[in-house]
């Protein structure tokens, strides 16, 4: 059996990262979808707003069928429901087939955290774990990236045409590729690791592959979940609502309010990214060595406040270079908010529910991530500007530091 490397690590790098891509095309070219699908910028909230939707209605279910089915399968899924749904985007002119689009899209990502969460609970050493959960959540800044960098460029170059299609081919090597690897360290639903070290009779084998015999199971009674999942929850709807309303319509905001070029507001996607990867591997660090997730969480609400009232800032008249400003401050803050819910999910999931745990702490995540845009996008097109929107983004944030204070009263 392999020891699990790095070519695991990048595996459930590109699960996390491939099921956002589709929204962040959609966003680092969101002026050139405004004017070539004829749509306003509540509509284009609309459109993420629908992505997230199908994401929340099904994570719980997508979370139990994590418990149950194999890795390989699950990132199957997950892939080819973005590359439908960037092949549907690259051919259609019609703003309800993006939205057919954003609910293949929705469901397929949904069901990325319990996927990983649960290939690393299974294979990977306890002491590497709060390491490879800040990597590997890494991935979906890491898509933000890579969105910002490679679709504006695509689109000067090829057209929106080319640029998505070029994508849909890069995802299906990712999906050769890990399918690959991941048969390397799963028999089925069983880690290889685990066939060698356990034997299990055969009524815990029809019951469930995936956990030691004498842990519970998926597929039996029920586990009640620790009332710190639900918190967690709230955690991961509140941080979610200022993630997206921020990444969905920043580079909108920088073209039009600062008067950035499409590949200046593409960038500005960029930079969240790339300080995303490189904040959510450091709050990462932070769980691993001890730090108080509640502790983690008040820092970050407190640094992304400052990025939103930046972005305030500019829409009353302050310099377009805040702009940059606020995407650092984003990237270093809000990004890795997920991080910190996903490793207290871990850390209070009771043996054999990790899927369905993950799942219920995405439903949260997916709903705030849909609730965000849509509103932030119906306040813009209210009040013509996007001071409103900011507004609520800041709100979100401070109802995120009381639901952190709530986490410090349950010892957390």
């Amino acid at each position: 059996m392999k020891k699990p490397g790095a070519s695991v690590l990048a595996v459930l790098i590109a699960v996390m990262g491939v099921g956002p891509l589709f929204t962040y095309s959609l966003s680092s070219l969101s002026p050139l979808v405004v004017e070539r699908i004829g749509i306003s910028a509540g509509q284009l909230g609309l459109l993420a707003a629908v992505v997230f939707g199908s994401a929340a209605i099904s994570a719980q279910g997508l979370g139990r069928m994590a418990d149950r089915i194999s890795p390989k399968l699950q990132l199957i899924l997950n892939f080819s429901g973005t590359v439908v749904a960037l092949t549907i985007a690259a051919t259609t002119s019609s703003f309800w087939a993006l939205v057919a689009a954003a609910v293949l899209s929705g469901i397929s990502q949904a069901i990325s955290n319990p996927t990983t969460n649960r290939v690393i609970m299974e294979v990977v050493p306890p002491q590497k774990q709060a390491t490879w959960l800040g990597i590997k959540q890494s991935g979906v800044p890491l898509s933000q990236f890579f969105a910002g960098m490679f679709f504006p460029a695509m689109a000067i170059w090829l057209g929106w045409v080319g640029a998505t299609l070029s994508a849909v081919l890069i995802v299906i090597a990712l999906t050769v590729y890990g399918a690959w690897i991941l048969h390397q360290h799963y028999a089925g639903n069983t880690p290889r690791s685990q066939g060698q070290q356990t034997e299990q009779s055969p009524t815990d084998s029809e019951v469930t592959d995936s956990e030691p015999a004498g842990e519970g199971t998926a597929l039996s009674t029920p586990v009640k979940l620790p009332h710190a999942v639900i918190i967690l929850t709230l955690v991961a709807f509140l941080m979610g609502f200022t993630v997206q309303t921020v990444n969905v319509y920043l580079p909108l905001f920088a073209v039009e309010q600062a008067g950035f070029s499409l590949a200046q507001g593409g960038l500005t996607l960029t930079v969240c990214g790339i300080l995303g990867m490189i904040s959510r591997i450091w709050w990462a660090r932070r769980v691993g060595a001890g730090a108080r997730l509640s502790t983690l969480l008040l820092a970050m609400s407190a640094g992304a406040v400052a990025g939103v009232a930046l972005l305030s800032w500019v829409q009353l008249g302050g310099p377009g270079a805040l702009i940059w400003a606020a995407a650092v401050i984003h990237g270093l803050t809000a990004l890795g908010g997920n991080v910190v819910v996903n490793a207290g999910v871990m850390k209070v999931a009771p043996p054999g529910t990790i899927g369905r745990a993950s799942g219920v702490a995405s439903m949260g995540m997916y709903a705030g991530f849909t609730v965000g845009p849509l509103i932030s996008g119906l306040l813009r097109d209210i009040s013509g500007d996007f001071l409103l929107p900011w507004a609520g983004a800041g709100v979100s944030l401070a109802l995120t530091a009381g639901a952190a204070l709530w986490l410090r009263s349950q010892q957390m």
